[in-house]
């Protein structure tokens, strides 16, 4: 026994020797000032937490996932810029509720111990003050929590505890960890998690040691079958005194159906065996080393491999190992026999399964009882699981491996090279790369994370493929580190020796770069497949500037009794470690330090020259000045001493008396600018005026001889008046019938002249400038004297206009000295036609005419409408005048209604004749004229030829003909409007008697009736005299007055020209204003608006006059 124990003494020392700790210049190490720097490395912090203990990467939303104390993170996988932040804080009654069971209040918090995906959920549990709680949240939008679930035998209730769990690829949950407050009860669970069906939930069977021993879960993971839990635990079958602790790898099938019976919500298919990693003896039979606690695993799905640190007990020499297992060798490790102890004295021996049993640990679906398979008793295997080389690939002592994550990678003459990334207790991290077949494993980097004064504790680590970077989660930060650090090196031989698979020598670029992409080419050399020898040359490399720091200027004296601070500096450092020189290699080039900041004390200028006497007689002095500048004082350095003004007196004659004393003038400020006037010329523009201003000689006034003020006291200057406003006249709009009271028929017209003025291109302004009147006689004939009314006294005078603004009318009378007078014996003319606020813009066209014609209606009436715009500044006053509406009727057929006879034919005039009709009563539709052609003074007969029609007036006489050429004899046309007339009585009295017996109110027994005087007319303004209208052709025949009405009422234009407002039915007088001859043909002798039959489409076809309005 002491022979053994001796043995083992010699291996450790002699591992001890020959694996010790790295010199201080080796040039593999790279300290913290040179791995976080801004262009390899981020780091994020959170002042307000930590313990930053899990780390789920989602690489596909760019993002990582962080859980830590009292809060959970998003961050983006790059930089680490903060994304989201969701608190998860323990309640306050349960933070009491902890600390009066014992626990300390840094423990009575919520630490994050799960942090699993599955599709695009996030499933998170924490120790929430002893009392653990797991949730299901959003994957991006972590504050969404979509589902609670508790977090018993899912999370532990210490923070300090370990767990291990895995969402299958089925969304099933399996998890290792402790169950209970005191964490004595550990067992492996399952439950659904976010599986589709409930597979039922299990676990290890409660306190029986042979299943599990106090363990301590370190990793799990799956493949298609079983699920793997890794943890160390105390051995049950060893029988020395004492306890010694194993590490284990323990399987079950993802379809295990439970136990029977009692056994039912336990495992059928829990199995466990031994991880070996050893140092073998230098000969055969002796004992090997084991290092026996695994602290952390990794599996690699692809290469089939499981990649595991290990370290010696905490009460012996801190040792540590990397060991490579493959799943082949796990496997035949299950198929195996099992470890058996039939009675607690007796000795562990091995016992092969039956076959069934070995079909049952295989996840074989078995329908015989339950109870035929004595699967309970079998838990360990009696092989154990050797590592692929057998023995570790890496060890060393005097540290301890915590965690452990892996690259695999290309390298040069090697296809899959793996790269090792293992921290330890002590905050350092190392880079490993492993020989090909397993055959060791080099040391290429050691990162130091450590400050100056702190420890950096690594609480979980993982590599990132996408990235090619190392996270790090530790107690108060995340840091990310890029994997290669291939600038370090300037020397091939340095690059090439340093055996980084990463990096590589490019001969063509002459430099160390990275290996991605590079493998194949001939020009990049690397060194991989061996371990570099140590004594090569490597070329020193700067580290990364340190922080500034106050430093002591070189001879500042300091003195125990001295008050005065010593002069100081701010001063960086940087070191030629980043690698070190060595084996000959070339030192770093440069300073290793740099200064500023240094205190500067301050020092006079020299004097500057005398200023001028203060005075020029009597008492004066003069000065000159000094500046501390020469130099200033800066960072803490002392002020000048002494003074910086320097005064003496002037030598000069004494001052005579001041009150004789000769005092210039001063000019007082300008006065304000005058009023700007027209200084000749247009009188308006820009530039057309003038303005001035003064100022006086009294600031002060001269005095006692003194000088006049020099210059002008007035000064004038061009100024802007108002923009010159464009006119122009119209030229005579058409003679307008003025309507009046005379019974012999005789009627006045008046035409008038407009002035358009345009003060802006946005304003347009039209007045009334002239107005010429004449009278007519019923036959048409018009002069600008009146005829016949020798027998009428003398006008009287104008009466008082009837509105203040916006149009109004006023009247004058006149008596009849000797009956019968003819003539009216009044007259009617505008006043007062300016508007009353505001200007309006032109009046649009005229809508067209909604009344539909329906069955036989010879008519139908209907509305048309127009708009115009406010183009005043300070707006109108009457909005509704915006909006003019007004009575229209459509034509529908051609009636006879109203007409007296036709008058005889006209002489042929031009190759046609002429006759006329009247319209007697009501509103006439048809043609007033009809023309036919002729061809001499041959007598025309009632046969008519056929000619278009010349205007709306005018009709073309048309010949009524039988078949065969025969014409249709006057009786036979009288006969048929007999008839005709018969039918439409008939017609017409069923449809009264069909009304009366509806109770339908009959069209004369309303009471809404088109007026039968034109005074309904409202007093509006007319858009025809307003606004100018377009210029048009020539026709080649006008008629002189509207001889196309019937009657001899003419056509008022009123205030707002809305024609037809029924509002307006019983307005006084309106004021006769100008419509042009088309407008006025477009209104019968009662006012009303008619349309003419013989025209397309039913539509008026107006007589646009041709003179133009501008």
């Amino acid at each position: 026994m002491w022979s053994t124990v001796h043995k083992v003494a010699a291996l450790i020392l002699l591992s001890a020797l020959s694996k010790g700790e790295l010199p201080e210049d080796d040039f593999r190490i790279i300290h913290r000032q040179d791995l976080l720097t801004p262009d390899h490395s981020d780091v994020f912090e959170d002042t307000s937490t930590g313990s930053f203990s899990q780390l789920l990467f989602d690489v596909a939303r760019d993002q990582v996932l962080v859980g830590a104390r009292d809060a959970l993170y998003r961050l983006s996988l790059r930089g680490l810029g903060v994304l989201e932040r969701a608190d998860w804080l323990a309640p306050s009654e349960k933070t009491k509720m902890c600390q009066v069971k014992g626990q300390t209040e840094e423990d009575c918090r919520n630490y994050v111990k799960v942090l699993l995906s599955h599709g695009h959920k996030l499933f998170a549990c924490g120790t929430h003050a002893f009392s653990p709680v797991c949730s299901w949240r959003e994957i991006e939008s972590i504050n969404t929590v979509t589902e609670w679930v508790t977090g018993v035998a899912n999370c532990p209730y210490n923070p300090h505890s370990n767990v291990t769990a895995i969402l299958a690829s089925n969304g099933e949950y399996y998890a290792g960890t402790p169950t209970d407050f005191a964490s004595s009860d550990t067992a492996i669970c399952r439950s659904r998690g976010a599986a589709i069906r409930e597979a039922g939930t299990l676990r290890t069977t409660q306190y029986d040691l042979n299943w599990l021993n106090e363990p301590q879960f370190v990793g799990s993971f799956e493949d298609d079958n079983f699920v793997y839990f890794v943890f160390r635990e105390v051995a049950v079958e060893f029988m020395n005194c004492g306890k010694i602790i194993y590490s284990r790898i323990a399987r079950v099938c993802k379809n295990d159906p439970g136990g029977y019976l009692v056994m039912k919500d336990s495992w059928s298919t829990f199995l466990k065996a031994r991880l070996k990693c050893s140092v073998p003896g230098d000969v055969p039979g002796d004992v090997p080393f084991y290092y026996d606690e695994v602290q952390s695993v990794e599996y690699l799905p692809q290469e089939k491999l499981l990649v595991a640190t290990f370290t010696t007990p905490a009460n012996s020499i801190a040792g540590s190992a990397v060991c490579i297992y493959s799943m082949g060798d796990i496997t035949a490790a299950f198929e195996g026999p099992y470890k058996v102890q039939d009675r607690p004295t007796s000795t562990w021996e091995p016992r092969a399964p039956s076959k069934q049993a070995r079909d049952h640990y295989k996840c074989v679906p078995d329908s015989r009882v339950h109870e035929a398979i004595e699967y309970h008793r079998y838990q360990l295997m009696y092989e154990s699981v050797q590592p692929l080389s057998g023995e570790p690939v890496y060890k060393v002592t005097s540290e301890r491996f915590t965690h452990v994550t892996v690259d695999v990678t290309s390298a040069k003459n090697i296809e899959r090279q793996l790269v090792l990334y293992v921290a330890t207790q002590a905050g350092y991290i190392l880079k490993l790369s492993v020989l090909p077949m397993l055959d060791g494993a080099c040391l290429v980097e050691r990162w130091n994370l450590n400050g100056k004064n702190s420890t950096f504790e690594v609480l979980t680590m993982q590599f990132v493929k996408d990235t090619m970077s190392v996270y790090v989660g530790g107690a108060s930060s995340v840091v990310r580190v890029v994997g290669a650090r291939c600038s370090r090196f300037t020397s091939q031989s340095g690059c090439v020796l340093a055996g980084d698979p990463h990096c590589g020598w490019d001969d063509a670029r002459d430099q160390c770069v990275a290996a991605a992409g590079r493998i194949a080419d001939p020009a990049f050399k690397q060194a991989t497949e061996a371990c570099p020898a140590t004594d090569s040359p490597v070329d020193g490399g700067w580290s990364s500037w340190s922080e500034w720091e106050p430093c002591m200027q070189d001879g500042t004296s300091v003195s125990l009794y001295d008050d005065t601070a010593p002069d100081m500096c701010k001063c960086r450092t940087r070191r030629c470690d980043n690698p070190r020189p060595v084996n000959g290699g070339q030192a770093c080039q440069g300073a290793s330090i740099s200064v500023t900041n240094c205190t500067v004390h301050g020092g006079w200028s020299s004097w500057s020259g005398w200023s001028k006497c203060s005075a020029s007689c009597g008492i004066a002095i003069k000065s000159r000045r000094r500046t501390c500048s020469a130099p200033e004082p800066k960072f803490g350095g002392r002020v000048c001493v002494g003074l910086d003004i320097d005064d003496v007196y002037c030598n000069l004659p004494p001052c005579p008396d001041p009150n004789l004393a000769a005092i210039d003038g001063g000019w007082s400020d300008w006065g304000p600018w005058s009023t700007c006037t027209a200084g000749g010329g247009a009188g308006c523009g820009v530039a057309a005026g003038t303005r001035e201003r003064k100022r006086t000689c009294t600031n002060p006034p001269p005095k006692n001889g003194g000088a006049l003020c020099e210059g002008l006291s007035t000064e004038r200057a061009a100024c802007d008046l108002p923009p010159c406003e464009v006119r122009k006249a119209t030229a005579w709009t058409p003679w307008v019938q003025i309507p009046g009271n005379d019974s012999d028929g005789s009627y006045t017209e008046k035409r008038f002249k407009f002035q358009c003025r345009a003060p802006s291109p946005e304003q347009l302004k039209l007045s009334l400038v002239r107005e010429d009147e004449r009278y007519c006689t019923s036959r048409g004939r018009c002069s600008s004297e009146r005829e016949e009314e020798s027998d009428w006294e003398a006008w009287g005078a104008w009466e008082a206009c009837s509105a203040a603004c916006g149009g109004g009318q006023q009247a004058r009378r006149r008596g009849c000295a000797r009956p019968p007078c003819r003539g009216a014996p009044h007259m009617l003319r505008a006043c007062n036609t300016h508007a009353c606020t505001g200007e309006w813009s032109c009046w649009s066209e005229w809508s067209e005419c909604n009344g539909e014609c329906a069955g036989s209606a010879s008519s139908a009436a209907g509305h048309r409408t127009r708009t115009r715009m406010c183009v005043s500044p300070e707006g109108c006053a009457d909005a509704g005048a915006a909006l003019e509406r007004r009575v229209c009727v459509n034509n529908c057929a051609d009636t006879e209604a109203g007409w007296g006879e036709w008058g005889a034919w006209g002489p042929c005039v031009s190759g046609e004749r002429v006759r006329r009709r009247a319209c007697l009563a009501g509103a006439c539709v048809g043609a007033q004229l009809q023309v036919a052609r002729c061809a001499g003074d041959d007598d025309i007969d009632n046969e008519l030829n056929a000619m278009p029609a010349y205007s709306q007036n005018v009709e073309m006489a048309s010949f009524v003909t039988m078949s065969s050429n025969e014409t249709l004899s006057l009786g036979g046309i009288i006969g048929c409007i007999v008839a005709a007339f018969v039918m439409g009585c008939l017609v017409c009295l069923a449809i009264v008697i069909v009304c009366q017996r509806r109770g339908t109110r009959l069209p004369w027994h309303r009471q809404n009736r088109v007026p039968s005087s034109p005074h309904y007319i409202t007093a509006k303004q007319n858009s025809y005299v307003t606004v100018p209208l377009k210029e048009v052709p020539r026709k080649a025949k006008r008629q002189p007055s509207f001889t196309g009405i019937g009657g001899t009422s003419g056509i008022l234009l009123s205030k707002s020209n809305n024609i037809s407002n029924a509002n307006n039915h019983n307005t006084a007088l309106t004021t006769p204003k100008l419509y042009p001859k088309a407008i006025a043909n477009e209104y019968d002798s009662l006012g009303t608006l008619r349309r003419h039959s013989n025209q397309p489409n039913n539509k008026n076809n107006l007589d646009i006059e041709e003179d133009k309005f501008y």
